[in-house]
């Protein structure tokens, strides 16, 4: 797709210290202000996906 679409992709490393991603994408919740006050509705067909607290 990249050729298709003549993408132009560039990478740049990020530490963990400064990735704000880092801890949720390994299942570390951040401080309570950044965390939604409420988990969204879900469609039921997800119900056997998803993992709920």
């Amino acid at each position: 797709m990249v050729n298709e679409y003549d993408i132009q992709l560039s990478t740049r490393w990020i530490s963990s210290m400064d990735n704000v991603a880092d801890g949720p994408s390994r299942g570390v919740s951040g401080p309570a202000p950044d965390l939604l006050p409420f988990i969204p509705p879900l469609p039921s067909y997800l119900s056997d996906t998803l993992l709920l607290p």
